[in-house]
């Protein structure tokens, strides 16, 4: 950079904008996390909207990846981020829960949880997180995206959209 210039940097967080995301899935085997397909939300059963919350409410996020292929995927990895709104309550912290049947390995983070799990031909596999509308404001619920780790003709992705989270009264 020479004398008397102008630098702007952009550096991103790696978390996709609004509007950004889209729906799919490719490859010889199709998720049911793909076109048009939601995650969805649970209360004491009951399946929620999460659009808007109010802060305090626990409820879960389930996600169900089948393998509607003729043959074995392996090495699965399903990528579940929240919005900085919410909080991830790890029940493993509280209790002597183990993965969930069929999960191989399962990575808490902050922000996000990574899922890691193979799948038979016709077989499926649930992934429920824990979590809590924490903190009042508007947030964007990223994308959740499902992948083979060696084969990239095996994805899926489920757009991200925005949440409110409001004072409750």
């Amino acid at each position: 950079i020479g004398e008397d210039c102008d630098v702007l940097i952009i550096a991103g967080c790696g978390i996709h904008n609004s509007g950004c995301d889209v729906a799919q899935h490719d490859g010889v085997h199709t998720f049911h996390i793909g076109k048009n397909s939601k995650v969805k939300y649970v209360e004491n059963g009951a399946e929620i909207s999460v659009d808007t919350l109010s802060n305090g409410r626990v409820f879960k996020a389930v996600v169900t990846v089948t393998n509607t292929g003729s043959a074995a995927v392996e090495n699965i990895a399903l990528s579940h981020r929240f919005p900085s709104g919410w909080e991830i309550r790890n029940e493993r912290m509280y209790s002597n829960v183990e993965a969930p049947a069929g999960i191989t390995w399962q990575d808490f983070r902050d922000d996000r949880v990574y899922s890691f799990f193979d799948l038979k031909a016709g077989q499926s596999v649930n992934v429920s997180v824990s979590l809590t509308a924490t903190y009042p404001g508007r947030f964007y619920l990223p994308a959740i995206s499902c992948a083979a780790m060696y084969d990239s003709s095996v994805s899926a992705v489920i757009p991200g959209r925005w949440v409110e989270v409001k004072e409750r009264r």
